[in-house]
């Protein structure tokens, strides 16, 4: 991955690692990085009509409904289009309640200041080790966050820096995927007591965001669609954290717009995977321009589905089986099942 490698930045590319960039340089572009996302998703949801309704929207709206004694799987409903009157807010309770200091500016500026906070901390996370993972930014994946104002670069964000794995609990979904590839016990005991004390803001949440998901027509599980049992073939590298996080990826329903796979991305190890990705998910986008979510979402899920899987996963698959099965488990996993210590190699360091 981005983060991984402790030698080649390829297991098959023989070219040496490059000199990791300086601190300072990465702060500025990411200042810089962030500032013009922000711009572009401000212009998108001020310009562009059909843009106005943002991901990052939902949540301000819903943090709106908690500020008036609302139920936001209540209230925060799509309003036009083939699924208006239908749960919109699909995330869970704590995502409305750490949106309510946004609340104080409107939602376009809202949602623009999230982007340019999350692409900012983005860029800043993937240029740890090099500069060619800001390849990303130049993705119909990054473009589609953007302009949508959604959560996937956090995602990416959690999977790279061990300190922000409890972001995986925005997108539960994912936050499994995130557990799967860096195991922790400690994160996931933050993301079950920051779940556990929102209840007293609404008992219900846990209830009704469950029955929004489950009745959900805008996700979709990757391994049902057709070839899509193909991504469990990444346990055939267990080892390897991004082949565990691929086959959760695979098992869990996800979103079908090419943002959502921008959290594989960090499965790159090297300048031309990354933009095999960044090309692979701009003809994505390129194809799905004729059809609307909003408008159409079985058409839409049915074009999608194959697209993200044969553009996107299966592509990251391939880099993967394309690498030996080294890596290393936590250490209370090992001690849970001794007999992993003798197969686990000490090639990754990875959190408890």
């Amino acid at each position: 991955m981005i983060l991984a490698s402790a030698a080649p930045i390829s297991p098959w590319d023989d070219s040496p690692e490059p000199i990791a960039p300086a601190t300072r340089p990465r702060i500025v572009v990411a200042l810089v990085l962030g500032v013009l996302c922000g711009l572009i998703s401000w212009y998108s949801t001020t310009h562009i009509a059909p843009l106005r309704d943002t991901d990052f929207g939902y949540w301000w709206e819903a943090a709106q409904a908690l500020l008036h004694h609302q139920n936001p799987y209540k209230v925060v409903l799509y309003k036009a289009g083939a699924l208006a009157g239908t749960l919109v807010f699909h995330y869970p309770l704590p995502t409305a309640i750490a949106t309510i200091p946004f609340t104080v500016l409107p939602v376009q500026i809202a949602s623009a200041v999230f982007v340019a906070g999350s692409c900012g901390l983005l860029a800043f996370a993937v240029t740890a080790r090099a500069w060619w993972p800001l390849l990303m930014f130049a993705s119909g994946a990054m473009v589609m966050m953007i302009i949508c104002a959604q959560a996937s670069a956090l995602m990416a964000v959690a999977v790279m820096m061990p300190s922000m794995t409890w972001l995986g609990m925005i997108k539960p979904n994912y936050g499994f995927a995130i557990l799967a590839y860096r195991p922790s016990w400690k994160a996931a005991v933050v993301m079950l007591a920051i779940a556990a004390a929102s209840i007293a803001v609404l008992p219900s949440w846990p209830r009704d965001w469950a029955a929004g998901a489950m009745q959900s027509q805008i996700h979709f599980s990757p391994w049902r669609v057709p070839g899509g049992l193909l991504l469990f073939l990444s346990l055939l590298r267990w080892r390897r954290p991004e082949a565990r996080m691929l086959a959760m990826i695979a098992l869990v329903p996800g979103g079908a717009v090419a943002y959502d796979a921008l959290i594989v991305f960090t499965v790159a190890e090297s300048s031309t995977e990354m933009l095999v990705l960044a090309i692979s998910s701009t003809v994505m986008v390129l194809l799905m321009a004729s059809l609307s979510l909003n408008v159409d979402p079985a058409a839409y899920i049915a074009r999608a589905g194959p697209a993200m899987l044969w553009l996107i996963y299966i592509p990251a698959l391939v880099m993967i089986l394309r690498r030996p099965n080294v890596g290393a488990l936590p250490e209370w996993i090992l001690r849970l099942v001794p007999r992993l210590r003798e197969t686990s190699a000490p090639s990754r360091e990875m959190t408890q």
